[in-house]
């Protein structure tokens, strides 16, 4: 395979079969996604106008994916990563679908219970995030030669980024031209495309690791060494302070509504805005690469 790749081919990594369903999956996905998340931030402003309400949605993703992200990771390095990307897939999907119907055909529940089963929805595909994410970086590294690494990288975050900016505007297009119903429709839909792509990836041999050591003692290896390793726990902590002061989105829905009064399309588009720019330069490195 890399006799035939042309490494300086900006495409390289799309002309290969199994990472371009990977990519397509992925942007599927994602766009169901942070189409989902407009939605419900939209609709539960809708039933409680509360800002503290719209922080507990983050709250109830968040706390399941970083309770287990390192058990997840541990996952990720003996179990079939196909096999663990399929099914969180399929839990994001009926996710989906249980939303769509707890806010038509069964509207009564959210009548009875309030907001609480929507929370209790998020907290299920926060689960399946944290499955998720170690599982489509390790497996992704597997769909392509060492060589196209930095353009498959490259072209999976483009992808993300496309989808992180248009699935926040068209989920709030249609939630404010057609209504719940409909938005919900969409992300099951575009939910069910993402989980029918990964189904058409090769599955790939976990790899084979030397070391023989138990899931805890993985687990503190892996924290000395992020510990012990500047570069890695710079890069991290940066990260930290930038997901934990970047909370603002979370009360958007108000800002959309009492300072900009607009409706949930308008709130799509300022949940899109942050990425268009993430989107532009990632095209920009795709072609033009800082370093080769």
């Amino acid at each position: 395979m890399n006799s035939t790749l042309d490494t300086s081919d900006p495409y390289a990594a799309l002309r290969i079969r199994d990472f371009k369903w990977f990519v397509i999956a992925r942007f599927s996905l994602t766009f169901g996604i942070q189409m989902q998340s407009v939605i419900v931030g939209w609709q539960i402003y809708q039933i409680t106008h509360d800002a503290l309400s719209l922080g507990l949605i983050g709250l109830a993703e968040a706390l399941p994916f970083f309770s287990i992200s390192l058990f997840a990771g541990h996952t990720a390095d003996k179990v079939s990563r196909k096999g663990i990307i399929l099914s969180a897939s399929a839990v994001y999907f009926v996710c989906a679908a249980a939303l769509l119907l707890v806010s038509t055909k069964f509207e009564w529940i959210l009548h009875t219970h309030g907001v609480i089963p929507i929370y209790g929805i998020v907290f299920i595909t926060g689960l399946a995030r944290g499955f998720m994410s170690p599982s489509q970086s390790a497996f992704r590294a597997q769909l392509v030669p060492r060589e196209l690494y930095g353009n498959a990288s490259t072209w999976s975050s483009v992808s993300w980024q496309l989808a992180d900016v248009t699935g926040p505007a068209v989920g709030g297009l249609i939630y404010g031209f057609s209504g719940v119903g409909t938005a919900y429709t969409t992300v099951v839909i575009m939910t069910m495309i993402g989980l029918g792509s990964f189904t058409l990836v090769r599955k790939k041999p976990v790899p084979e690791r030397k070391s023989k050591e138990s899931m805890a003692q993985s687990l503190v290896s892996g924290l000395k060494f992020v510990f012990h390793d500047q570069v890695i726990l710079s890069a991290i902590s940066l990260d930290m302070f930038a997901v934990f002061f970047g909370g603002v989105v979370a009360v958007l829905p108000i800002f959309a509504d009492q300072v900009l009064h607009t409706g949930a399309e308008g709130l799509g588009f300022l949940r899109a805005a942050p990425a268009i720019g993430a989107l532009i330069m990632s095209v920009i490195q795709a072609h033009y690469p800082f370093f080769k």
